[in-house]
């Protein structure tokens, strides 16, 4: 399962794969967007397990770093948490599918950033 944990920001903190972004530009820069009423989740596509990452043993939370546009869209998507290439493929892959009902100030929908973990845990 995953949620959104809200937009924040923590100055100078930067994405390092970024696959939205132009391939000159290594990393995902981001600002704190103040508003009122943070994005909710409008339509949500379940990350895949990839079956390699089961046989691995592989688990844990990716951390990705998304700006959600004021249509809801998902514009930029990037791993602020790794825990492995397959599992944050995974989630990238997901989340581009994404869409949500966007953040709001002053009841007008804007722009923002959010940090959002995708748990991937393994059957006991």
């Amino acid at each position: 399962m995953a949620f959104v944990v809200g937009a924040i920001s923590i100055p100078g903190l930067s994405c390092k794969r970024c696959p939205s972004g132009p391939e000159s530009e290594p990393e995902c820069r981001f600002v704190f967007i103040p508003h009122d009423t943070p994005p909710r989740p409008k339509e949500y596509v379940v990350p895949e397990y990839p079956e390699e990452a089961k046989e691995a043993g592989i688990q844990g939370v990716v951390v990705l770093l998304m700006y959600i546009d004021q249509g809801g869209n998902v514009r930029i998507v990037c791993v602020a948490k790794s825990v492995h290439p397959l599992l944050d493929e995974a989630a990238l892959e997901a989340a581009r599918k994404w869409t949500f009902f966007p953040a709001l100030r002053n009841n007008k929908p804007i722009g923002v950033w959010v940090f959002y973990p995708i748990y991937f845990r393994l059957e006991d």
